[in-house]
């Protein structure tokens, strides 16, 4: 009776794993993931009020700066305004704080070099004419709490953290990209530097460490590129410049199957209908397919658990007998 015992035993568990795996499904790839910046324009993984991150165990490293990367189709249909405000929210500003220099002073250069590698965002704004503007903008409008820093005596160990590293990103852009700007760009850093001093001016000696200042002077001699990055190699700008193109030319393939279409017509109004209604419809069938699975699966396993406990009676009665 040993044999049959196990058999049953084993076929249980290969049923309950094949359960548990359907129940699992709800769980979202990555690709599934980086979709919902469609419906949402925002980070698919951020950090909660809590301190919590919302996924954070699920993917890897790799998986994860990419899912914050919006689809390039989304990227390039974006306003440069909710791009530069997407910036400041960066879930993966706090690496500011991780750099060090030989001289185990804070390495921003690294930093920027992370950006310009991994961030679609930072780089796209760096490639558009706007892009700067707005990146200063959004800096100069930050609404950084002096008062809460100066009690907690630390400049990024507070709830409000994700503010103090934007802070931080906004001081130190303008020391690093400052030879790229414009005259009207040069202009407007040159305000935000004064406005911010005041500012800066009311946190502990302690905490200016992270917000020092920069000196800037205008170099109207130097030729203001294109695509105004400090790190990339050629080669690099080359991938990403391909792969925007080829994510625009997509979107002029598609724009221009939409116009071949006769628009507000009974026609056609009719045919997104059906579209619609057939979508809809298997998707019923779908769900009523997946619920009428569990029910088989269920039962198979209601099923088993009797014959195995009826052959586990019956062995234990001849064993007493």
């Amino acid at each position: 009776m040993k044999k049959p015992f196990k058999s049953i035993i084993a076929i249980f568990t290969c049923l309950t794993t094949f359960i548990l795996n359907i129940v699992m499904v709800n769980a979202a790839t990555a690709e599934e993931l980086k979709e919902q910046w469609y419906d949402t324009h925002y980070y698919p993984i951020y950090q909660e009020d809590n301190g919590e991150w919302n996924h954070a165990q699920e993917y890897s490293y790799l998986e994860t700066l990419d899912i914050l990367n919006p689809p390039s189709d989304l990227l390039l249909s974006m306003s440069t305004e909710e791009l530069a405000e997407l910036m400041q929210e960066y879930p993966q500003m706090w690496q500011i704080m991780t750099y060090f220099g030989p001289d185990v002073t804070q390495d921003y250069i690294s930093f920027f070099i992370f950006l310009e590698t991994n961030c679609d965002i930072f780089y796209e704004l760096l490639r558009r004419e706007d892009g700067i503007t707005c990146l200063l903008e959004e800096y100069r409008t930050s609404e950084l709490d002096v008062e809460k820093i100066n009690e907690s005596g630390s400049f990024v160990g507070i709830s409000s953290s994700q503010i103090c590293y934007a802070e931080i990103f906004g001081c130190q852009f303008i020391r690093y990209y400052a030879h790229h700007f414009t005259d009207n760009e040069y202009a407007l850093a040159d305000q935000i530097i004064e406005e911010k001093k005041e500012l800066y001016s009311l946190l502990d000696d302690g905490l200016l460490y992270y917000v020092d200042l920069p000196e800037i002077e205008l170099t109207a001699e130097e030729e203001v590129g294109d695509i105004r990055t400090n790190y990339l190699d050629p080669e690099e700008i080359q991938e990403k410049e391909d792969k925007l193109a080829a994510a625009l030319l997509q979107m002029q393939s598609e724009e221009s199957s939409l116009k071949t279409e006769t628009p507000d017509t009974e026609d056609s109004n009719t045919t997104d209908l059906e579209a619609n209604n057939k979508n809809i419809l298997a998707k019923s069938m779908e769900n009523e397919s997946n619920q009428k699975l569990m029910i088989v699966v269920g039962a198979i396993i209601c099923v088993v658990c009797g014959v195995g406990g009826f052959v586990f009676i019956r062995r234990r009665k001849r064993g007493d007998n």
